[in-house]
């Protein structure tokens, strides 16, 4: 089992992100919404078994707020990260917008 973050936004706001454990990124996805707390829009995930401190709560929808009071840094989009392209390129696992359950 990993622990992946899964960040969910809308091309103007980023909704929040959830720390969860998983087989891969749709099992990942599967759980967020078995959970009811897949916010909608477009959602990105990847692995962080490596940088994942224990202080971030699992199976739980985290506002930008909650990721600041967390860690000192605010949630952000995903495509607002200045090293964005190191992240796709990465195994990341991607939910466009329309094909979000949460958004039908």
């Amino acid at each position: 089992m990993t622990s992946f973050y899964l960040s969910f936004a809308t091309s103007t706001a980023f909704l929040g992100g959830v720390f969860i454990d998983a087989e891969n990124f749709e099992d990942a996805f599967l759980k967020v919404n078995a959970l009811g707390i897949n916010p909608g829009g477009e959602c990105a995930g990847w692995g962080v078994d490596e940088v994942l401190p224990d202080l971030y709560p699992r199976g739980k929808l985290l506002s930008p707020a909650d990721l600041e009071a967390i860690d000192g840094e605010p949630g952000v989009r995903l495509g607002d990260l200045p090293d964005r392209e190191q992240i796709e390129d990465s195994a990341a696992g991607f939910v466009c917008q329309p094909c979000n359950p949460r958004a039908q």
